[in-house]
């Protein structure tokens, strides 16, 4: 129990970390320069400040954003966290490390910044106008992890 505890906040501090990493990098960088980076992955760099939730809805609502954000994350707390004393599956774990991950980065871009940074969309044509960052992944990737686990037992 106490290695998987362990494992759980390497991973979600990791995530935090990176996508922090990155955020930083994005902000710093001229526009012109991300768009040569661009030409070398094959993702669309941008810098993109989402003051709302998902593709900016409730932006004029930034009260309202940085509490829904952190009332999710309080909820999901109270949800997932439990289970960092009971016995889990490996997935489940993950599941919820990439999800808390995630979304501490967004929620501390929301009070240090007032905007979360997004910076980077796929080529992928129901997507192409979506920019995400490396906590909104996080979150979708635990998200299916713990409906992978919960499908499964």
């Amino acid at each position: 129990m106490k290695h998987t505890m362990i494992g759980f906040f390497v991973l979600a501090g990791g995530i935090f970390t990176l996508d922090q990493s990155i955020k930083n990098i994005i902000e710093q960088t001229p526009p012109e320069q991300l768009s040569k980076k661009a030409e070398k992955i094959p993702v669309t760099l941008h810098r993109s400040h989402n003051r709302g939730i998902f593709m900016n809805m409730l932006e004029s609502y930034p009260n309202a954003v940085a509490g829904l954000s952190s009332g999710a994350l309080g909820l999901f707390s109270l949800t997932y966290l439990p289970a960092l004393w009971k016995k889990c599956s490996g997935l489940y774990m993950t599941g919820a490390a990439l999800i808390a991950g995630g979304a501490l980065s967004n929620i501390y871009d929301h009070l240090k910044r007032g905007y979360v940074v997004d910076y980077f969309s796929l080529p992928v044509k129901p997507i192409r106008h979506v920019i995400f960052n490396i906590g909104d992944f996080s979150i979708f990737a635990g998200l299916f992890a713990l409906l992978w686990d919960q499908l499964r037992s």
